[in-house]
């Protein structure tokens, strides 16, 4: 069983347990340690007194350097009990007598604790896993003589602690056994009364009020017992109160439900009207769109016509600036027509793919010039917008006027060149650059006042889009047309020049 379904009469007792236990534990272990700090200051203590013994008794042996008197002090002391260890050592820190490796002694060989110790101002104390290692340097007047180690065994504290740890054990165990006893009666004693209550909440979620529960004792957990038999009585007043309402509701909904059917009729009968004329605007929406793309596809024609008519003209006269007034006006029918054609292929009717159609036009416009023949090459550089009517128009008319001048005049010698168009949109403005490596721009050029219909067509529609032109005569010719988007307001009609500024 889950910790948490335990009763509570039992985690009570454990805990209590367990909080005795771990107090009595860490009382004994603060003993152990106290004992241990006690044995190690007096073990230091004695060895100290030891140590003190042996300067007196050592210090003309170690003047002379007599390692034989030496080395029986160190025998004789090494058979007390409690001395496992004990070494003479020169000023230099060689070991001159050590009972228990005497080949140490007749090597002579230099000993780094012993180092330590004949260098040392005091008393030098190494603790290790089963001894004390202690030592000082011996000193005669200034002249350091050398140096005693003596190692104190630790097997005494081991039974100390013992001794101590196996009473907290015993300690412990009498103390949890009478916690336990103490836990249980006193759980008892706050078990039984909510025993009482949870029973009588068992009954009332069964839906059966008890009777009042006997208040016995006048603690929190005599106030509890009178707060439940106060809600005990409250669920009474209430029940009887649910049920009064419960029959008022039954007759509240009777009402309103004959009212929601009527309602439900009414509103049946108007969403019935309201699909007929639904069906009624869409077939109306069908068919302005049919009608939409009949105009289109008749100015299209329309159009096609008045070129065709013009082609039929222009046969009548021989000279090549008629012919090409002819031609220069067909293209503009053409430049026209093709956005009525786009719309109509779209399923858009207000909007087209200007990418689309400014290659479609520049492919129309290849053809009626000859480019190929001509080794002139048009490159289109617009991704895909689209734009109303109003501004595709234009901006078709616009290019269309653009290349029919650069052909006429850039590249008027016969002699290969490239013209580029590029289309993009930025911060909401559209910028159009068209740009070719002909003859470029007459420096006397002003574009306010273009002498030819071309441009003049070319700064009017302009104007229309509400944008700004701008020249550029390095390596050929450059204009730089700028408009806004149509949600954004029109601004006037400004005109620059990067060679020219107008008075």
């Amino acid at each position: 069983m889950s910790l948490v379904n335990w009763p509570l009469s039992a985690k009570l007792t454990v805990v209590v347990t367990i909080l005795i236990v771990a107090a009595v534990l860490s009382v004994t272990a603060l003993s152990i340690h106290r004992e241990q700090g006690y044995f190690r200051s007096e073990l230091e203590q004695q060895a100290q007194v030891i140590l003190e013994s042996l300067e007196v008794a050592a210090v003309d042996s170690l003047y002379r350097l007599d390692k034989d008197t030496l080395a029986d002090i160190a025998q004789r002391l090494r058979e007390k009990p409690n001395i496992v260890s004990i070494r003479f050592y020169d000023e230099a820190g060689r070991v001159l007598a050590d009972p228990d490796d005497m080949g140490a002694a007749r090597r002579f060989q230099v000993d780094t604790f012993g180092q330590r110790l004949a260098s040392a101002d005091s008393l030098i104390f190494q603790w290790q896993d089963d001894r004390l290692i202690a030592g000082l340097a011996v000193i005669a007047g200034p002249q350091r003589l050398g140096a005693i180690s003596v190692g104190l065994s630790t097997a005494a504290l081991g039974g100390k602690l013992g001794v101590v740890r196996n009473q907290g054990i015993i300690v412990a165990l009498v103390t949890a056994a009478v916690g336990v006893l103490l836990a249980l009666l006193w759980c008892r004693t706050i078990t039984n009364p909510l025993r009482e209550l949870a029973r009588a909440a068992e009954n009332i979620g069964a839906g059966n009020l008890p009777s009042r529960i006997p208040v016995r004792r006048g603690d929190e957990l005599g106030k509890l017992t009178g707060a439940f038999n106060d809600m005990g009585d409250n669920l009474r007043l209430t029940l009887a109160s649910l049920h009064q309402s419960r029959d008022r509701l039954e007759i509240e909904v009777h009402n309103r439900t004959a009212e929601l059917s009527n309602a439900n009729e009414s509103l049946r009968d108007e969403i019935a009207h309201r699909r007929l004329a639904e069906e009624q605007i869409r077939a109306s929406l069908r068919e302005k769109e049919v009608m939409l793309k009949e105009i289109n596809h008749r100015v299209k024609n329309n159009m096609q016509i008045i070129s065709s008519l013009l082609n039929l003209q222009s046969r009548n006269f021989n000279d090549e600036q008629t012919l090409r007034s002819f031609q220069v006006s067909q293209d503009r029918i053409k430049a026209m027509a093709l956005v009525h054609e786009k719309l109509y292929q779209s399923d858009d009717l207000a909007r087209i793919d200007f990418g689309e159609y400014i290659k479609s036009l520049a492919t129309d416009l290849g053809n009626s010039y000859g480019l190929a023949s001509r080794d002139i090459n048009l490159n289109i550089d617009v991704v895909d917008i689209l734009l109303g009517v109003d501004t595709a128009i234009p901006c078709g008319v616009i290019v269309n006027e653009l290349v029919a001048n650069s052909l006429k005049h850039a590249f008027s010698g016969g002699q290969p060149g490239e013209i580029t168009i590029s289309f993009r949109e930025v911060d909401r403005q559209y910028k159009m650059v068209f740009k070719d490596n002909g003859v470029g721009f007459p420096e006397d050029l002003d574009i306010s006042r273009p002498s030819s219909l071309g441009l003049t067509i070319v700064k009017a529609l302009t104007g229309q889009l509400g944008g700004t032109i701008r020249l550029g005569r390095k390596g050929g010719s450059e204009i730089s047309i700028t408009f806004p988007d149509k949600g954004l307001p029109k601004t006037p009609y400004r005109i620059q020049d990067f060679g020219h500024t107008p008075p």
